[in-house]
């Protein structure tokens, strides 16, 4: 009986003995590294979307009034508005499943592609679509590209709070400590709250939720607390430098103004009032309610202005020095 033709096992190939001074440089190259380069995150700064010009579409226009310090109006002239942010996103779309690839139309849950009917989010797959391809990203894939724990905020560094400009500021967030018994939260954050207070300064930092990235800034509020202010990134904000043009200011024009706008400063900032309409719907279902006839508002009188600034600026002081 002939003998079974035996394989012959690889053996497994010895490592290279590294000497103790290529171990040392190695160890010097990692610990150059930063923590995402050695987790293998991609280069931020690799494919950043271009900023869009500001413009185009307006997205309100009307008319600006200058009050005149007494009540009544000094000047008006037309303005408008338009978009001045852009939200980066990730977002997938639902397709039927892996073989069919066909978007599905998510207000009746049915597939574009084959017709298949009653699908659910079970019986579905999510994904982006790229040069017209469909590439399939699991809810587990998603999971595993979230940059570091959500359960830690990290501080990066402070900055004085005046070089921050509002339209970097997303949204507004209240921050305060976590009881505990030792109430070491409350002593540090009190700590905190006093330094950024007595200095001007922010802390600068950066947190995760729902496996997004946050940048943020921490500033102080009132005599105790501190607001998160979650910031933008710097091409979110649109490219506005084709909205305004140089313009001569005559001389003088502007010391006028700012004594006209004396009469309306005021020492303290006081928030936005309650909305009008919102205040007038309630009324009426109040009023609906209670079985009483809602009178409708009196629309605001139409107040006459000048669009000639500097016109009304003269008149203004003229009257205000007699």
């Amino acid at each position: 009986m002939a003998k079974a033709k035996q394989t012959k096992v690889a053996e497994p190939a010895k490592a290279p003995v590294q000497n103790p001074n290529d171990i040392a440089a190695d160890l010097a190259n990692m610990l150059k590294q930063s923590a995402k380069e050695q987790r293998g995150d991609a280069d931020v700064n690799s494919g950043v979307p271009m900023k869009k010009a500001a413009g185009g579409r307006a997205t309100w226009k009307g008319v600006l009034e200058l009050p005149n310090g007494k009540g009544g109006v000094l000047a008006k002239f037309a303005v408008k508005s338009c978009t001045a942010v852009d939200d980066e996103k990730f977002e997938r779309h639902m397709y039927h499943s892996a073989e069919c690839k066909s978007p599905v139309k998510q207000d009746s849950m049915f597939c574009t592609g084959c017709g298949a009917k009653g699908l659910t989010r079970f019986n579905t797959v999510k994904g982006v679509e790229v040069g017209g391809e469909v590439i399939l990203i699991s809810d587990e894939e998603l999971a595993a590209m979230v940059p570091q724990n959500e359960k830690t905020m990290r501080i990066l560094e402070y900055v004085e709070g005046t070089q921050i400009d509002p339209v970097y500021i997303e949204s507004t967030e209240f921050l305060y400590p976590e009881d505990e018994k030792s109430g070491a939260s409350a002593l540090t954050f009190a700590m905190v709250a006093a330094m950024l207070r007595e200095t001007g300064k922010v802390a600068k930092g950066i947190r995760v939720k729902r496996g997004k990235e946050q940048y943020f800034v921490i500033r102080p509020f009132g005599n105790k607390g501190l607001t998160l202010n979650l910031i933008r990134a710097e091409y979110e904000v649109r490219d506005a430098s084709s909205l305004w043009g140089d313009v001569v200011i005559p001389q003088g024009a502007v010391e006028m103004f700012k004594q006209v706008a004396e009469g309306d400063t005021k020492d303290v900032f006081t928030p936005a009032l309650r909305d009008q309409f919102l205040a007038n719907c309630n009324k009426l279902v109040a009023d609906k309610v209670a079985g009483v006839k809602t009178e409708c508002p009196t629309p605001e009188p139409e107040q006459k202005g000048t669009d000639d600034l500097l016109a009304a600026l003269k008149a203004a002081v003229a009257a205000n020095a007699k």
